[in-house]
């Protein structure tokens, strides 16, 4: 059997972490692959993932928009099917409808991941399309949360067997060597991480950590990623004097080694799929507030190995971070129901599941 995966890029993102670690757990396994980018390659920490893994990568050698591009990019993507004769595509992103025509008309089957909302996961033109395949039976998708499954099937008129959870995963070997390490500190540690961009309302994690602040309480907040925002944001937290106490690290490398530093991990965003950073913030140890949004509730459990709070609540966010402050022993209860939950989503049980989806 042979595969073809595809993704937009392999820009820093939970989605292109996933492809990547699905493309180097296929690889360990022997499968018979290859990659196809709709992106020229670029330099990045998940780019050298995928380099590791000696895949056969087809990028794209140019980043332009415009209409010509666009179709050419088809033609290329096309030509790289025909030639490769894939038995299933699987595709991730808006890559997508690079696809489509092929498996229109060859006897291939398709399986695409929403990684997000459905409205948000392609545009409208696609989602179109999509349907078409459905109704030809030519198409299946994986959920990477019971929510997302449930917008799915309202989507696409599917039905859940047509469109399985199979979580992100998270390389839990390597979070136990280091959670072993951790050290306290004196003041809290919060960290954030994920793209400055709308959708992640970083604008409201500043707010209340201020708040915090405001309540008396030494402690830092660190955010990792960088994105359109990032101006924005430095200017936000000088503008209400806690730049001392904000640290914007830009794209980070090694993610595992930040997280082991902290204390209590916050996601502020308005909207989600399933955030593989929390997972990783599971896996590191760290108690989690979070906006229930999307398929979080699906890992974090409100007061069990976190808390839970509406999106766009800044006064309920910062309560539930100066809750966790001052309480030690809840922080503790959280984080040991985190760990035993985590190995169900190691990316050894994530790459047997995709493996068994394909075979199917």
């Amino acid at each position: 059997m042979k595969i073809a995966i595809m993704c937009s890029s392999f820009a820093v993102g939970g989605a292109e972490n996933m492809v990547a670690q699905l493309i180097a757990g296929l690889k360990a396994k022997g499968a018979d692959l290859f990659v196809v980018t709709s992106n020229p390659k670029i330099d990045s920490h998940i780019q050298k993932k995928v380099d590791l893994t000696g895949a056969k990568v087809f990028y794209n050698d140019s980043s332009k928009k415009n209409l010509f591009a666009r179709i050419k990019n088809f033609y290329r993507i096309n030509s790289i099917l025909r030639k490769e004769k894939p038995d299933v595509i699987h595709t991730n992103l808006s890559i997508v409808i690079y696809a489509i025509p092929y498996v229109f008309f060859h006897k291939v089957k398709l399986i695409h991941t929403v990684h997000n909302i459905p409205c948000k996961d392609v545009g409208g033109s696609t989602r179109f399309l999509l349907r078409l395949l459905v109704k030809m039976k030519k198409i299946r998708f994986s959920s990477i949360s019971k929510q997302i499954q449930h917008e799915i099937v309202k989507e696409y008129g599917v039905n859940e067997e047509n469109a399985p959870v199979i979580v992100n995963p998270v390389d839990c070997d390597l979070y136990d060597e280091l959670v072993s390490t951790r050290k306290m500190a004196r003041k809290i540690r919060y960290v954030s991480v994920g793209r400055l961009a709308p959708q992640k309302n970083h604008v409201l994690l500043l707010r209340a950590f201020k708040k915090v602040l405001d309540e008396g309480v030494d402690a830092q907040l660190t955010i990792a990623g960088d994105g359109v925002l990032k101006d924005e944001l430095i200017d936000y937290a000088c503008q209400h004097r806690i730049d001392n106490r904000v640290f914007f690290l830009g794209e980070v490398s090694n993610i595992p080694e930040l997280l082991i530093k902290s204390d209590v991990f916050v996601l502020s965003s308005d909207y989600e799929g399933l955030p593989l950073t929390l997972l990783e913030a599971m896996a590191a140890g760290l108690p989690i507030v979070s906006t229930d949004v999307g398929g979080v509730s699906d890992i974090v459990k409100d007061n069990f190995n976190g808390l839970l709070v509406p999106p766009q609540n800044v006064e309920m966010l910062a309560k539930s971070m100066l809750r966790l402050t001052q309480d030690e022993k809840l922080r503790k209860f959280f984080v040991l129901n985190s760990l035993k939950m985590i190995r169900q989503y190691d990316v050894s049980h994530f790459v047997e599941k995709y493996n068994s989806f394909y075979m199917e």
